[in-house]
């Protein structure tokens, strides 16, 4: 190996160097943001009538596009909802009756809807069937989980908890919480923490 190309590979090694600097930089003073840090509140004049609709999500990545894994969210403006989660790998299945939904609005802002008798399944079926029971000890105590936006601790005991949030396109998106407070938002490929209306009519 030659001076020149030992110089031409020292070269690209500075300016791959240079290019992470910069990106790092950038990321640091939030000039690039996670997407989901910069979701935010839905506008003053949006009501319940916003929420009506089917919400779709899947987890654990592209392949469980694939394994059928999909978890469905069925908002009627009754103040009614259904959950529907499926994995067609295992054949496992979960499904509510018509049950109650109500919103909480915190002294920032933010709102949250409560989905009564529904499973949080972000981390698996044996996370989502403790129904917001801890993992831990007799399982006895309840789950905390973290509300990323409202920056708490939330429980959610025979209930799901969501974030009603509002993507840069002006679409509405229902966050989910975190399992801990230290997980941080995606850089990229964050999907599996919200589910997109898929329809504005709810299925029957």
């Amino acid at each position: 190996m030659n001076r020149r190309t030992c110089s031409y590979i020292g070269l690209i090694g500075l300016t791959s160097c240079l290019i992470y600097l910069l990106l790092y930089i950038l990321f640091v003073s939030e000039i690039i943001k996670p997407p989901a840090q910069s979701y935010k509140d839905p506008p003053k004049d949006w009501n319940r009538s916003n929420l009506k609709g089917t919400w779709a999500t899947t987890y654990g990545g592209s392949s469980n596009l694939i394994n059928g894994t999909l978890d469905t969210i069925i908002i009627r403006d009754d103040g009614t909802f259904k959950q529907i989660y499926k994995e067609r790998r295992t054949n496992y299945a979960f499904e509510t009756p018509w049950n109650q939904w109500w919103l909480e609005i915190l002294p920032n802002g933010i709102t949250r809807i409560h989905l009564m008798g529904g499973r949080y399944y972000v981390a698996g079926t044996r996370i989502g069937e403790l129904d917001g029971k801890s993992q831990w000890g007799d399982g006895s105590s309840p789950e905390e989980f973290y509300d990323p936006y409202a920056n708490e601790n939330v429980e959610m005991v025979n209930q799901l908890i969501l974030d009603v949030r509002m993507n840069a396109s002006g679409d509405f998106i229902l966050y989910q919480m975190w399992m801990t407070s230290d997980q941080g938002f995606p850089l990229f490929g964050d999907e599996y923490m919200l589910h997109r209306k898929t329809s504005d009519i709810p299925s029957s």
